[in-house]
């Protein structure tokens, strides 16, 4: 009896942890992901986008690095500083590919973050 309390408690401790990965990091992305819109859309504000992406990125990147694969995130971090980089240049074209480009990264690492038994253990 005590084997199966212990392995419904360890079974409910991970499921948690899942739920609560699965929703801070859903949380996290669709901001950077409305962040991108208004750079792509906005393009007299994109370089102060960029940069506010760049440092709320700063900040969740501990709280991220807990969820998630760090060579994604490593991706998704230099992915945000090209686009820094090139609305500080003003070039429009590779600012549109580099805002698709992460937000592909974003729609890779909430997909890895779904449900599954791999994600359990």
């Amino acid at each position: 009896m005590k084997r199966l309390i212990v392995a419904i408690a360890f079974a409910i401790v991970l499921v948690s942890l899942c739920v609560v990965g699965y929703a801070t990091v859903a949380s996290k992305m669709q901001d950077f992901n409305k962040t991108i819109e208004t750079i792509e859309k906005d393009k007299n504000l994109n370089y102060m986008k960029a940069e506010e992406l760049e440092k709320n990125f700063h900040k969740s990147e501990t709280i991220l690095s807990l969820f998630i694969n760090h060579g994604k995130l490593d991706e998704l971090k230099l992915s945000i500083a090209e686009i820094r980089s090139y609305s500080k240049n003003n070039e429009p074209t590779l600012i549109n590919v580099s805002c698709a480009k992460t937000q592909m990264i974003i729609s890779d690492i909430i997909d890895d973050q779904g449900f599954s038994m791999h994600s359990l253990f």
